[in-house]
């Protein structure tokens, strides 16, 4: 059993055991990519903590980051570079605004809709 198993329901293990792969992407206002998972989460990763890393500083340029593509089962950009899908998966935050971004953007948490 995964530790802290017992403090976790069915469906919270089920997401923690599953392999997260890419179906599609989208480059966002500030350095964000909306990203779509198999399991359907509609996902937003932040970029901007990544850009004064190594190569990561080839991103920093707009034109350059919406060079983003679906790659095998992750996002890769234009000059090879790419992310773990689980990284990005765990370190980003459910889209569930897209119903209400009418009446509240904000729920966006920044990001386009």
């Amino acid at each position: 059993m995964l530790p802290g198993a017992h403090d976790r329901t069915l469906s919270e293990l089920w997401e923690h055991t599953m392999y997260h792969s890419v179906k599609s992407v989208r480059a966002a206002e500030g350095h964000r990519l909306i990203i779509e998972f198999e399991n359907g989460d509609l996902r937003v990763f932040n970029v901007t903590p990544l850009l004064g890393t190594g190569r990561f500083r080839e991103l920093a340029s707009p034109q350059e980051f919406r060079k983003v593509r679906v790659a095998f089962d992750t996002v890769e950009w234009e000059n090879g570079l790419d992310l773990d899908p689980e990284y990005l998966y765990e370190r980003s935050h459910r889209l569930e605004c897209e119903q209400t971004a009418a009446s509240d953007p904000s729920r966006c948490d920044g990001a386009d809709s």
